[in-house]
Order: C-alpha cells, then structure tokens, then sequence
C-alpha cells in the first residue's frame, strides 16, 4: 500500500461562497449536500473541484460572504448562445484536466454528478477513450433513480436498462 492521500476530480453543480447567500430563491436545494460531501470527502482525499455555473450568475460574482459554497479549481458557465460556450467550457476542461495530470498525475477518481449536464458528458466520453484514466464514479443525487430511462438517452448515453442492474 503506498502513503499518499487518494487524488479525485469532482465534476460539481455546488456554487462558489457568496453565491447561495446573495441568490437563495435560485440555489438549488441540493447545493448544501455536495457542498458538505466534498468537505468531507476532503478529510480523506485530495479533491479538486470543476464547477459549472448558470448564466444567472454570470457578472455577478463579485459579493463574497461566508454562505456555503466550494472555492473551485475551475469555474464553468452555461451560457447563450450554448453551442459556443459548451464547447469552450469543454474545451478549458479538457485543458484543466490535462495541465492537472501533468503536475499530479493521473486522478485515481473522477466523481461526476448526474448525466444531465452536456458538458460533463461529453468530457466522460472523451475521458473514456483516452489510454490511461481514473476510475469514473456517477453521483446519483437527485437523477431518479429507479425511474425508466427513454430509450433515446439510453442510446446517447450508451446507459443499460435500470432493469439490468436493480434487479427488477
């Protein structure tokens, strides 16, 4: 067993400080939950956060207080016109995830949240194809799990029948 500490890379919706408290009808509820995890997750393992914005947020940055929130290493938006900015965002992703494993090296997980987000699937994609990767891990938070998945995403997504791995 060696002595370093587990490197993960968490591909994250949670906001910056300052974001929950200046916008709190926006924030999703789930937004404490991530938070809190990765903290704690810090306790055992170095983690590195992606966070990937709306554009309700964009400019409006600037007020910092002491509301809950993750300091990401790389900060995301989603933004119009979307074609543009999803490629961009993907674009810088793929150079953040890159410059990380050169000073680093390759994570041992890659965390990502849900399958709704373009830009993170697209990245777990291309991810899935390089030679050497981390293991990559979906948190199902609040994807409705259980629920029947349509037959369109399954195949975009290359996702088997919940059938197949509940047991149902």
């Amino acid at each position: 067993m060696h002595d370093r500490q587990m490197r993960i890379v968490y591909l994250s919706n949670a906001f910056p400080p300052g974001v929950r408290g200046h916008f709190p009808a926006l924030c999703a509820s789930s937004h404490p939950q991530e938070t809190r995890m990765v903290q704690a997750i810090s306790r055992l393992a170095e983690v590195s956060t992606v966070g990937l914005l709306p554009r309700q947020f964009w400019g409006q940055l600037d007020v910092v207080d002491d509301s809950l929130g993750l300091n990401h290493d790389l900060l995301l938006w989603e933004r119009k016109p979307e074609p543009w900015h999803r490629w961009r965002s993907l674009s810088r992703l793929r150079a953040f995830y890159n410059e990380h494993i050169r000073r680093h090296g390759v994570p041992d997980v890659l965390l990502v949240r849900n399958l709704s987000n373009v830009v993170y699937n697209y990245f777990v994609r291309w991810l899935t194809h390089q030679p050497v990767r981390p293991a990559i891990v979906t948190v199902l938070a609040d994807s409705g799990l259980g629920q029947p998945v349509s037959f369109l995403r399954r195949l975009r997504y290359r996702i088997k029948p919940a059938t197949s791995f509940l047991g149902s």
